[in-house]
């Protein structure tokens, strides 16, 4: 699991604006209907694969509104807490939003219906996508026509809008849909639920796979880590929280580079992995920005053998050193997870390893105790964003700590003066995190 920092100063400006407070010029569109409006693009064999085209990308500039009647940004899956008996995955209403946006520069923030309006703003469509469930029998289907007639004027009539447009989306053919759960990934399958603690926020961005900036949404990993089903990681509670804990962060970056299943040799310098992770992190450096830690969580595939466990430390440390030295910044703060879990037999020995190791900057979390999923290895979603919240209290005090230490330091040695003068030069997060 792994995730990286970038952000810019009109960028912190830019996020300064609430939500609440961007309502004034909204126009407000319903979406309605069955599933191929609710969103099932991407899901097959009861899980949404997680691949948001660039047409549903989120904007700024596109809100959504919650079950709970609250503003936030849109993100696909836009029906996941509106569609809950059913698994969501992409639908119409973002690539319609983004490609209005784009056609007409005139409209401003998306909402839903009469909670949207209280305030500012105007109704300026209706649309529906709607039916397939209504193929079944030949009574429903010869009584469409006139019940769902009535149905709009019903909802023009009860919205005080008696020409509000309407656009219906014409049925092609029957889909079924399929149940969703809870709890993060079981039996291969992400349930899609997301965490209040890991919604997307203005001010919370990632990079991608392909080195472009955007808003940050779960799964985090979904293009990166491509041959595993991504779920809920640590990365944006861990944003969210240090946010919450420290106003003057700003804009938070989040550069994904985690794959799993990886066993700690198969991120030496020189491999694919470690390279891959290096340009990744250079790459959210252009423009700005400056990398403010490290935060690692691996080694669940270092307990098999008894080999790679007695190597862990060795190889781990070199692996630390390395990246420090490829990214020109000796002291990088290290925040590492121990182990919870395992794959094999010496798990003792790896938590050993990373618990008993002594690098200046490193600080270590140790995560046994948290509750794992029914597969006895991975974290549970409750778990992980209780593990983001102590990555990023842990980054938050070990940095008070550092300033305050060497501030009481005469003279400082050459390390300290150093970490010093690199604190001061910090202004914006760039982060890895890794499993």
């Amino acid at each position: 699991m792994i995730p990286f920092f970038i952000s810019y100063t009109y960028l912190v400006i830019s996020s300064a604006v609430h939500i609440a407070d961007a309502a004034a010029d909204k126009s407000i569109f319903i979406l309605a209907g069955q599933s191929n409006m609710s969103g099932r693009g991407g899901v097959v064999n009861l899980t949404w694969d997680g691949y948001i085209p660039p047409e549903s990308s989120s904007n700024p500039s596109i809100l959504r509104l919650t079950a709970n009647l609250t503003w936030e940004v849109a993100a696909e899956p836009l029906h996941r807490d509106i569609d809950v008996a059913k698994v969501c995955g992409v639908g119409p209403g973002m690539a319609f939003a983004n490609s209005l946006l784009k056609k007409d520069s005139r409209f401003g923030m998306m909402r839903r219906a009469k909670a949207a309006v209280r305030g500012e703003g105007v109704v300026r469509g209706f649309l529906w996508y709607q039916g397939e469930s209504d193929t079944l029998n030949v009574e429903d289907a010869e009584a469409y026509k006139s019940r769902l007639h009535r149905f709009f004027v019903d909802v023009r009539t009860d919205l005080h809008l008696p020409l509000l447009p309407v656009i219906q989306v014409r049925s092609g053919r029957a889909f079924s849909s399929w149940p969703s759960g809870r709890g993060g990934i079981l039996n291969g399958t992400w349930d899609n639920y997301i965490p209040p603690e890991s919604y997307p926020n203005l001010a919370i961005l990632r990079l991608s796979a392909d080195l472009n900036r955007q808003l940050a949404t779960e799964p985090l990993h979904r293009d990166i880590d491509t041959t595993k089903a991504c779920g809920i990681g640590p990365g944006m509670a861990f944003a969210s929280w240090l946010l919450r804990k420290d106003s003057t962060i700003g804009v938070v970056g989040l550069v994904p580079c985690a794959v799993g299943g990886t066993n700690i040799s198969e991120w030496a310098r020189g491999g694919e992995l470690y390279k891959g992770m290096i340009r990744r992190a250079q790459a959210a450096l252009e423009g700005g920005g400056t990398i403010r830690g490290l935060l690692w969580y691996q080694g669940e595939s270092d307990t098999v053998s008894r080999e790679d466990a007695e190597s862990y430390k060795t190889r781990l440390q070199s692996f630390f050193l390395h990246v420090r030295a490829d990214l020109l910044l000796p002291v990088l703060p290290i925040i590492q997870v121990a182990l919870a879990s395992g794959e094999g037999q010496y798990i003792e020995t790896v938590r050993e390893a990373q618990l008993g190791m002594d690098l200046v900057n490193l600080r270590t979390i140790d995560a046994k105790g948290l509750s794992l999923e029914p597969d006895g290895l991975h974290l549970t979603t409750p778990s992980q964003v209780s593990l983001g919240k102590m990555l990023a209290d842990t980054f938050l005090q070990s940095q008070h700590l550092s300033i305050t230490s060497n501030a009481s330091r005469t003279p400082p040695d050459f390390v300290t003066n150093l970490f010093v003068r690199f604190l001061r030069l910090m202004h914006l997060l760039t982060l890895f995190i890794c499993s």
